[in-house]
């Protein structure tokens, strides 16, 4: 299945397609050589790297609406309490009198409530889990480093290609080798 992302660029809109990823994704296949497939390597790791460069900008967005959404969340509870937190008390000759909430007070029963604790914890959660998404992106990014240091001595014809290119599943990417029909 191929997903769709739309993005604005000087004043065009531009239609990105890419296929869907697999629910579950092996990190140290992603992040390793397999040097008995050098050329499946080397034709693949663009496609990883993109495919690992969206997952990252996802999780950073999802990692930011969280933030945002937390943010208001406090602001809102924070206006909700400084209404509702108030004392009355009396003045010496009888009067009532109204006395609010410091900011500190105010800020404190932010910080305690359970809907505020519960986004913050999902903040927590998400900016976790960019980070694992930022540290597979540099992992994936110094394999593609050492794989160019490997094939820059290679001197690589199309027959080597095809006698060396193995078929399967590399970096998340299926290689399939069609034969030639015999002429």
């Amino acid at each position: 299945m191929k997903d769709n992302l739309t993005i604005s660029f000087k004043n065009k809109l531009i239609k990105l397609h890419f296929e869907e990823f697999d629910d579950e994704v092996d990190m140290d296949e992603w992040t390793t050589i397999d040097y008995s497939n050098l050329y499946a390597e080397m034709i693949t790791i663009p496609a990883l790297m993109n495919r690992v460069g969206i997952l990252k900008a996802q999780a950073e967005r999802s990692a930011a609406h969280t933030k945002l959404s937390c943010k208001i969340a406090e602001a809102e509870k924070w206006g909700h309490y400084k209404k509702e937190l108030k004392t009355v008390g009396a003045y010496a000759n009888g009067a009532p009198k109204m006395q609010w909430a410091t900011k500190d007070e105010i800020d404190a029963a932010v910080t305690l409530d359970e809907e505020i604790i519960n986004q913050r914890k999902r903040v927590i959660r998400y900016d976790k889990e960019a980070g694992y998404l930022d540290a597979l992106y540099w992992a994936v990014k110094a394999k593609e480093k050492k794989l160019d240091k490997i094939v820059e001595g290679m001197r690589i014809s199309p027959e080597d290609f095809e006698k060396e290119l193995v078929e399967g599943k590399v970096n998340g990417i299926f290689i399939k080798i069609k034969k030639q029909a015999i002429q």
